[in-house]
């Protein structure tokens, strides 16, 4: 499928077919621009006190409505346009790009007091909050195989925007490190 630039957009162009199909009706999907906000930052306080953070805002995933239906028998018994036997296909409710879940905010925090010991020595004691704000934002899974997967069910029907995935929940870790 083709892809070009247009008013600062990627347009895919899958439109090679007359428009007459159901599959074709979004065959030219547009992607805009996709905002992050991403922060870290890390601070010393007197009495040798650490506390530091990392932020992330990140757009939703992309929703989709995908009906999947299959040819139903008729008096001819003939397959779908095209010639093909196959008996299911796939169409798209709703524009690509024109919905998205909402926003998914993330702050991990960490607390670490470092103590200073004899002969150089110190022993450092932390705390490391992670999902502070206790989201439960649908994510996708890691993939190592390419596109990720999608944390909310796309496939129009009774199981419609479920998620398949949240953010891991809230939870605290605590840790030492000594230095010798």
């Amino acid at each position: 499928m083709p892809t070009r630039r247009r008013g600062g957009q990627d347009v895919d162009d899958d439109c090679n077919q007359i428009i007459d199909s159901p599959q074709k009706i979004y065959c030219q999907p547009r992607s805009g621009w996709i905002t992050q906000v991403k922060a870290t930052g890390s601070y010393t306080l007197p009495w040798d006190i650490n506390i530091g953070g990392v932020l992330q805002n990140n757009q939703g995933q992309e929703v989709r409505a995908t009906w999947n239906y299959t040819r139903v028998p008729t008096t001819l018994d003939r397959n779908f346009a095209g010639g093909n036997a196959t008996t299911t296909r796939s169409v798209q409710l709703i524009p690509p790009g024109s919905m998205f879940t909402g926003r998914r905010t993330q702050l991990d925090l960490r607390f670490g007091k470092t103590f200073r010991l004899p002969s150089a020595r110190r022993l450092q004691v932390m705390a490391d909050i992670y999902n502070t704000f206790n989201s439960n934002a649908p994510v996708g899974a890691n993939s190592q195989a390419g596109e990720t997967p999608p944390g909310i069910n796309t496939t129009f029907g009774n199981n419609w925007l479920q998620p398949l995935n949240i953010l891991q929940g809230r939870y605290v870790k605590f840790g030492a490190q000594f230095n010798f």
